[in-house]
């Protein structure tokens, strides 16, 4: 079990990116009166932070400029691919074990918040939200709960053996298969010419 929680960061977009997003939004047919962005910080630890420890945390999560809270219903959230690591979790999670707290990880996210001038239909919805996020590494969400599923701990897997000295192509081909390594033909023959080596 761990705790997960979630802090509100610094401002997201400038204004040069706000300005550009909501030009090609127009240039999409999409008239959107503003929008903004902030980054949101999502911590999971083993125990409970204490409050010496969120200080720590909180000053280590102040960077950029800013962001002023905006009332507005529409949002999206858009964090990494569940199943993924970013880089950015990678050496904020190593920056503050330096700092002496016990995490087990922290990752960040985008809250994107806009007004329109008129209702957006469907399919605009669907071409403001495609806009916001890289499909290949991210995904929106609706609220920042279901970000805790990004920490997964997955159960630990029997050690295989791939008996390429005396199986030898043959060995890889079934390991290939059995454990969804997706070798290319090529990368399989390269990998048994260097473990036979």
């Amino acid at each position: 079990m761990s705790f997960f929680r979630c802090l509100p960061g610094a401002r997201a977009l400038s204004v040069f990116r706000q300005q550009r997003l909501l030009s090609h939004l127009h240039q999409e047919g999409i008239e959107l009166q503003s929008i903004h962005a902030q980054y949101l910080h999502f911590i999971w630890s083993v125990n409970e932070l204490s409050s010496q420890e969120l200080v720590t945390l909180e000053a280590l999560l102040q960077y950029g400029e800013p962001y002023q809270a905006i009332a507005t219903p529409n949002r999206a959230i858009v964090i990494p691919r569940f199943g993924t690591v970013s880089p950015w979790a990678s050496k904020a999670t190593d920056i503050a074990h330096q700092c002496g707290l016990d995490v087990l990880r922290i990752e960040r996210g985008i809250c994107y918040q806009w007004s329109a001038k008129r209702t957006l239909s469907p399919e605009q919805e669907r071409i403001l939200q495609t806009s916001l996020f890289d499909r290949m590494t991210e995904i929106i969400i609706a609220s920042y709960e279901e970000a805790n599923a990004l920490y997964q701990t997955l159960p630990d897997r029997p050690f295989t053996r791939i008996d390429v000295i005396y199986m030898g192509q043959k060995a890889l081909d079934d390991a290939n298969q059995a454990l969804g390594l997706a070798l290319s033909p090529m990368r399989s023959h390269i990998l048994k010419r260097t473990l036979s080596a």
